[in-house]
């Protein structure tokens, strides 16, 4: 689980320093996030914790992700 939530982390950091998301697929990032969020309900509703927290920490990042990419296409 480890790998997955943290999958996004060296993308966010290489676009944060580079100050350029181009390469990034709007699309992909929308389904990071949608993802995520449907993990964290699923985790919720059947009552897995370890489903739920791990998903939050992807949601958050994929939410980086999203974010950074709107913002540094307006550019």
């Amino acid at each position: 689980m480890l790998g997955s939530t943290l999958a996004l982390v060296p993308q966010i950091i290489k676009i944060y320093r580079s100050k350029s998301a181009k390469d990034v697929s709007l699309l992909s990032a929308i389904n990071f996030f949608i993802s995520g969020v449907l993990w964290v309900l699923y985790g919720l509703m059947v009552n897995a914790w370890s489903v739920w927290l791990t998903n939050i920490f992807v949601t958050f990042f994929a939410l980086i992700l999203l974010r950074l990419k709107l913002s540094l296409n307006h550019k």
